[in-house]
């Protein structure tokens, strides 16, 4: 399904405007199921890392003790790979939702609003889906640097 090529110089039909709409809603929630997705897994995994870090100074088998290293050497891992794959999905979906925008260009049916907000708005609104991924990053990779610093 190829959407329409608009020329600067034709509107949009309303048909063409709200399939263009319906595009760009449909990857706004894939952006804020996958942020959502990204912030859960991320806090299971870095309270996991916490209570592994308290447990291994108190493991009282010696099995226990062995499968606490395991987890603090595996969970700084799980957590940057699962925060890059969710990081690159939302990507996608941004990206996405560019190129409707540009399909779109600047033209809509009179009396409607363009198919996505002005640039302001739309970099506003991504601010936090591009900078979360970002701050847990930062997060996982001061605690390897810290591991192999101490």
């Amino acid at each position: 399904m190829t959407p329409p090529h608009v020329s600067p110089a034709q509107s949009l039909s309303l048909k063409e405007y709200v399939f263009l709409r319906e595009e760009i809603r449909h990857q706004d929630n894939l952006v804020n199921a996958r942020l959502s997705w990204l912030v859960s897994s991320q806090s299971f995994l870095l309270s996991g890392f916490a209570v592994t870090l308290n447990g291994s100074a108190q493991s009282l088998l010696p099995i226990y003790a062995k499968l606490n290293v395991i987890l603090v050497n595996s969970l700084p891992a799980a957590g940057l790979v699962t925060d890059v794959s969710s990081y690159l999905t939302i990507w996608a979906a941004i990206s996405r939702m560019r190129n409707i925008r540009h399909i779109a260009g600047s033209s809509h049916p009179p009396r409607l609003p363009p198919v996505q907000a002005d640039r302001l708005t739309r970099q506003l609104g991504l601010s936090g889906p591009i900078l979360i991924p970002l701050v847990f990053l930062t997060v996982w990779l001061a605690i390897l640097a810290g591991r192999w610093i101490l």
